[in-house]
């Protein structure tokens, strides 16, 4: 597994208790939900996230175990922490793409 972790100080133990926190990644083919399964270097591998408090951390794990997927460079991570008591409607926000969410809660692009 290839790891890496950012501060995201948005993330507080209030949105871990009781909202939600969204993540994204981008390469340039557009922004894209997390987990998402990739084919890159031809191993099947899922890139994930796991928020914690002021910290968010980005996994990417090789379904083989090999450990061989690294992460690259070229990708870019966002992500959107929601309040709890926040009306999100009757979708389902975690699918829902990222433009679409920051227009929802008017977030600048």
């Amino acid at each position: 597994m290839k790891y890496s972790t950012d501060s995201a100080y948005g993330i507080t133990e209030s949105i871990l208790d009781s909202g939600a926190v969204l993540a994204y990644l981008n390469w340039g083919a557009g922004t894209i939900p997390l987990p998402y399964i990739s084919y890159a270097g031809g191993i099947a591998n899922t890139i994930n996230f796991l928020p914690g408090k002021k910290t968010i951390t980005y996994t990417r794990v090789a379904f083989d175990n090999s450990g061989s997927v690294g992460t690259s460079l070229s990708i870019k991570y966002r992500y959107i922490a929601i309040p709890g008591g926040v009306l999100v409607g009757k979708r389902d926000i975690r699918t829902m793409p990222y433009e679409e969410v920051c227009r929802m809660y008017n977030i600048p692009l």
